[in-house]
C-alpha cells in the first residue's frame, strides 16, 4: 500500500509540474530504478554492443542513455494521460492525416503499420489515431 501511494503521488506530481521539471523527475525515477536493478543497465549496454559493434563505447553508451530519456518521457506521458486529449487538440495533424489518407487510397486492402522505437509511446499513438479517424 505504501508503494502504491508513493507511485500515485509521483504520478500526480509529474502531471502537475511544468514539462521540463516533470521530465527531470521522470528521468530521476528511471535512474533510481536502474540503481536498484543494476543488471538492467549491463544488459542494455551488452545488447547495444551486439547490435552496433562498429560504434565506439562512447556512442554505445549514448544510445543507452538516450533510450533512458525515451523511457522517462514515456513515464511522463503515462502520468499525463488524462490531460493528453486536450493537448492533442491543439496540434494540427493535417499533414499526417493527408499522408495516411494517401496511403489508404493507394492500398485500400492493406492496413498501416506505424513503427516506433522499442519504448514507443503507445498511449500517445492511440490518442493521435483517434483524432485522425
Amino acid at each position: 500500500i505504501i508503494v502504491l501511494s508513493l507511485l500515485r503521488s509521483l504520478t500526480w506530481l509529474m502531471s502537475a509540474l511544468p514539462e521540463r521539471l516533470a521530465f527531470r523527475l521522470a528521468r530521476f525515477l528511471v535512474s533510481i530504478i536502474l540503481f536498484l536493478i543494476p543488471r538492467s543497465h549491463k544488459v542494455a549496454l551488452r545488447n547495444v554492443s551486439l547490435i552496433f559493434p562498429e560504434k565506439s563505447l562512447a556512442e554505445q553508451k549514448k544510445i543507452v542513455t538516450d533510450s533512458y530519456d525515451v523511457l522517462a518521457q514515456n513515464l511522463l506521458d503515462f502520468a499525463r494521460l488524462e490531460s493528453l486529449p486536450s493537448k492533442l487538440d491543439q496540434i494540427n495533424f493535417t499533414q499526417c492525416k493527408q499522408a495516411i489518407d494517401a496511403v489508404r487510397q493507394q492500398h485500400p486492402e492493406s492496413g498501416i503499420l506505424a513503427p516506433t522505437i522499442h519504448f514507443g509511446s503507445f498511449e500517445l499513438i492511440v490518442q493521435i489515431q483517434s483524432l485522425l479517424d
